[in-house]
């Protein structure tokens, strides 16, 4: 409540086992800093099933659905953003184990988690999902506009919008920043 809002309350994230997390990184490494997204999608072992380019606005999963049930899928975001309704949709549609977003604005390199709760993804249509999004971002807005870095505004409002949907559902969420380089 350091914002004078009450912050709303979830699960963090479980840590990934060693050989999945050092997979991860280095995926996310390429990945971060590229002006397009890049995917990648690993199974629990740390294996790298698939790696796709996109472009600046997505990066299409067509004919890897077969590989995403309980696997883990990093992607960047050029602008920084946290989750897309359509990347929470197919997280839950597909029953990943986790879905990671990667970004560097500024210097300052953030990671977004979204991890498959205990009880399993919750059973939200694509229509509801939108709805629930649509209402959690007003909640984020209002948080966001006590805040004074203007430059991360519209990755707040969405962030701090994904915390309500996190406590809505029920959803393991996070983002974690390292502050700029000082080199």
């Amino acid at each position: 409540m350091a914002d004078g809002l009450p912050t709303p309350e979830y699960e963090k994230p479980l840590p990934l086992p060693g050989a999945l997390l050092a997979a991860v990184l280095r995926a996310e490494d390429h990945h971060v800093r590229r002006v397009v997204e890049w995917l990648s999608v690993f199974d629990p072992r740390g294996t790298l099933l698939a790696t796709r380019k996109g472009d600046a606005h997505g990066v299409s999963i067509a004919g890897l659905e077969w590989l995403l049930r309980d696997a883990t899928m990093t992607h960047n975001h050029p602008l920084g953003t946290t989750f897309t309704v359509a990347d929470v949709g197919a997280a839950m549609r597909h029953n990943l184990m986790e879905l990671r977003v990667v970004a560097e604005v500024d210097g300052v390199r953030t990671l977004y988690r979204l991890q498959r709760p205990a009880a399993g993804w919750p059973a939200l249509g694509t229509g509801a999902l939108e709805d629930a999004f649509a209402e959690a971002l007003p909640a984020g807005l209002e948080r966001a506009m006590t805040l004074r870095d203007a430059g991360r505004w519209a990755a707040d409002v969405l962030h701090f919008g994904m915390e309500h949907l996190a406590e809505r559902f029920g959803l393991r969420y996070s983002r974690e920043q390292e502050p700029p380089c000082s080199a």
